[in-house]
């Protein structure tokens, strides 16, 4: 698939990034960066010397660990909708960040492992790992460079789309990926972009053919490279809102299943904010389309949005309202595009300085564009941490997933409870 010439001079043209902001400030100043959010200190941010952890000085470089023990009981690990599996899954994650401490430029490593293991079905278990190494380079004041790198496994969900498949085992898939990317700001205008490509790989697990037959379930045909590009150019009115105009473009090549070979588009329009009402926020909307490469191939087009809202009721009481929708790949055989549409309310609020209490409820819509299913997902969640102190935290949550498949290709319609404890201990 070839690169259109307006793309290529609309990435020339807006050298930028997504460098991390907590980056950028450090080396702009928050004074003078009208793009800088810094009015609030939401609930969860706020810092407390007697409860935060320290990183460790190792010369030039600070590093942060922990080790994450938890156990979780899932009344339907398997996601379905008749005679229900539940199982006690344990959780270990241990986790380490190198980063650099110098005042410009920035280099940063680290690793996490996620070990799940599933006491009476030992089937599920799982080991999932990542791994990263980023940087940045500080040319100007005004103009940084930087690169990322990383990759992993992971395993994908029960409950995810391509679950209705009903593998022996949890589908997995190596992710590799490397982003180059740049910012440069003056007064009030600022450009950002980056290009970069991930590719994924997915194993073939065991399944039951007809007839009860041990078979595999072949995955190739959703191996892909995912080649992407962004441009984001944003005026600060003042120095408290900011509009921007941003786009991307996507190049889906599948290389074993060409025929689900794609390019996806999208054009926004937003305005980042920090207002005295109080919120601070980031919403965008805008237009996507999925173009299809194989000939007579309907393509897919409609609504895009991405927003988050931060509600400050209170010092000690905080509100996020989020708000997505999106195209992607639901892993279907019949399927390569589906509408994903989130929306969500999350609440922190701080019951002690060492004790936060938390709750969210979700809704999310899929609609599969090239078979008659559209599946509706609401969440709900309520939990508890509690900041033991510098070393170590512990949190209770509870989640319930439920899920209602309908059309004629329907999947399947479940509730999930879970219940969760978790220990985070810091060296």
């Amino acid at each position: 698939m070839k690169l259109g010439i307006s793309i290529i001079a609309l990435n020339v043209a807006l050298v930028g990034v997504a460098a991390p902001a907590a980056f950028a400030q450090k080396w702009t100043g928050k004074t003078d960066n009208p793009f800088y959010r810094s009015r609030y200190v939401g609930v969860t941010e706020r810092q407390q010397p007697a409860y935060d952890p320290l990183p460790m000085h190792v010369g030039a470089f600070d590093l942060r660990s922990s080790l994450g023990l938890g156990a979780a009981y899932n009344d339907n690990i398997f996601a379905t909708e008749n005679n229900t599996v539940s199982d006690t899954i344990l959780n270990i994650t241990p986790r380490a960040d190198l980063t650099s401490n110098w005042s410009s430029n920035a280099i940063g490593a680290g690793f996490m492992v996620n070990r799940q293991e599933y006491l009476d079905n030992d089937s599920e278990s799982v080991t999932d790992y990542n791994a990263y190494l980023d940087g940045r380079l500080d040319v100007t004041r005004a103009l940084s460079l930087g690169a990322r790198v990383d990759g992993g496994k992971y395993s994908e969900s029960r409950y995810a789309p391509s679950g209705t498949y009903n593998p022996t085992k949890p589908v997995r898939f190596d992710q590799f990926g490397e982003t180059v990317n740049a910012r440069y700001r003056f007064s009030r205008i600022q450009l950002d972009g980056d290009v970069g490509q991930t590719r994924y790989n997915y194993d073939n697990p065991p399944t039951i053919l007809p007839g009860n037959i041990p078979g595999i379930l072949d995955q190739g045909y959703r191996d892909r490279v995912d080649t992407n590009y962004h441009a984001r150019a944003s005026y600060a009115i003042s120095p408290s809102i900011a509009v921007y105009l941003q786009g991307r473009y996507t190049d889906l090549n599948y290389g074993k299943s060409p025929t689900r070979d794609s390019n996806r588009t999208f054009y926004q329009l937003g305005t980042n904010f920090e207002l005295a009402a109080p919120f601070r926020g980031d919403i965008a909307i805008g237009y996507v389309k999925e173009n299809q490469d194989l000939a007579g191939a309907p393509d897919t087009s409609g609504l895009s949005v991405d927003g988050r809202l931060q509600w400050f009721v209170t010092q000690i009481t905080n509100i996020t309202f989020t708000g997505e929708r999106t195209v992607f790949d639901p892993g279907l055989l019949n399927s390569s595009v589906a509408f994903n549409s989130n929306f969500g309310v999350h609440v922190d609020h701080e019951l002690r300085r060492n004790i936060i209490l938390f709750g969210d409820v979700g809704y999310g819509q899929l609609d599969f564009q090239d078979i008659d299913r559209k599946d509706k997902v609401t969440t709900f969640g309520v939990g508890a941490g509690y900041k033991v102190n510098r070393h170590a935290r512990l949190d209770l949550a509870y989640t319930l997933r439920n899920q209602d498949s309908t059309g004629v290709d329907r999947d399947r319609s479940f509730d999930q409870n879970i219940v969760s404890l978790a220990l985070k201990l810091y060296p």
